[in-house]
């Protein structure tokens, strides 16, 4: 692509902005492809983010945490806290006599 404009950066990612240039005019699409993956990413605690100058094209970044360096601590408690024994029991598990 043609790169971004300084401008555009964090507009990318609002829900329905599209640049509007001869060749987005040109491609289908509403907008809110880059709002739901940044949305995604910051529910992983992660983030996304673009890199880009105009007629350089743009690098897009995803960073979650956990990936590399293992699940947070927050994480891991709200996982042990979802599946605490203290929950009903499905109807369909076997219980113990």
């Amino acid at each position: 692509g043609p790169g971004l404009e300084e401008c555009d950066r964090e507009k990318i990612f609002r829900p329905f902005y599209r640049v509007d240039n001869e060749i987005t005019r040109s491609v289908p699409g509403t907008g809110i492809g880059l709002a739901l993956s940044r949305a995604i990413a910051e529910l992983h605690e992660g983030r996304l983010f673009v890199e880009s100058s105009p007629g350089s094209g743009c690098t897009f970044t995803l960073e979650i945490p956990g990936v590399r360096d293992g699940p947070s601590p927050e994480y891991l408690a709200s996982a042990v806290d979802s599946h605490s024994p203290s929950r009903p029991r499905s109807r369909l598990a076997p219980t113990e006599a």
